[in-house]
């Protein structure tokens, strides 16, 4: 899988679930920008598939809802 992020900062990856021989989770980019990434475990195959927003809203059990913004 790809270092997102190297060194002390990271990428801090959340959420990892396998779907289909891949593994989709949240992590943060070298800009700080929060996204819904996906890997096939190798470096070339670890890809951001979209950005996602800073919570604008939460729901009742106190989850943030995110929108993801496609690149």
């Amino acid at each position: 899988m790809k270092d997102i992020v190297p060194g002390d900062i990271g990428s801090y990856p959340y959420s990892l679930f396998s779907y289909n021989g891949s593994v989709y989770f949240g992590a943060s980019d070298e800009n700080y920008i929060p996204g819904f990434w996906k890997s096939d475990g190798s470096a070339a195959g670890t890809i951001k598939l979209a950005n996602l927003s800073v919570p604008y809203t939460f729901n009742n059990d106190g989850l943030g809802l995110y929108e993801a913004v496609s690149r």
